[in-house]
């Protein structure tokens, strides 16, 4: 059975916002790089990484850097993953908190590594984005959807903290390892 790779898009033909809301709403669970990818993009941020205080922002933005340099990405519909979802209120909503947190810290350091122009980015961070989860609210009843929503908001609301102490705890983890610290993953700008 021959295998079907499809190209998502180039990222010169992606205008700013795109750039932004590509991989949200998506969990990037399973991915292979070319060595050159690495060595023009650079490693991963792990201030956004998981175990880090922006919780879990580290596959898209590293995504989000292979489109501003250029690359295209593929997406292979035979791949298999296997993820399970938080089966508690409690845990559903604690996630959804931490997708505010780390979106947010994400769209921080697009602006850090300038990606994508300041201004798309708070046009995106103060229109589109509440909108959307705000319209969600509505459009699905009940009390449990807006409660989950209004996590994500919260969520947002702590990223610009969260940003701050990932970045310090980045540099902390840095110098305890003797190692330059990130000032801007992948040389961007």
């Amino acid at each position: 059975m021959a295998i079907k790779v499809m190209e998502i898009e180039f990222a010169e033909q992606i205008n700013p916002i795109r750039k932004l809301e590509k991989y949200k709403g998506t969990r990037i669970v399973t991915m292979a790089f070319r060595r050159q990818v690495f060595q023009a993009v650079g490693n991963f941020d792990v201030a956004l990484n998981v175990g880090s205080t922006t919780r879990r922002a580290g596959n898209m933005e590293r995504f989000h850097r292979v489109l501003a340099k250029g690359y295209s990405t593929f997406y292979d519909a035979l791949a298999f993953v296997w993820h399970l979802h938080r089966r508690r209120d409690k845990a559903f909503s604690r996630q959804l908190q931490d997708n505010g947190r780390s979106f947010g810290a994400y769209l921080l350091t697009c602006d850090r590594n300038r990606t994508v122009p300041r201004l798309d980015i708070l046009h995106f961070a103060w229109s589109r984005w509440p909108n959307r989860l705000l319209l969600r609210c509505l459009m699905l009843p009940g009390w449990l959807a807006c409660k989950l929503v209004v996590s994500e908001l919260l969520g947002s609301l702590q990223s610009p903290f969260a940003d701050r102490e990932g970045y310090l705890q980045a540099q902390r983890l840095a110098a305890l390892f003797g190692v330059e610290p990130l000032v801007a993953a992948g040389g961007v700008r």
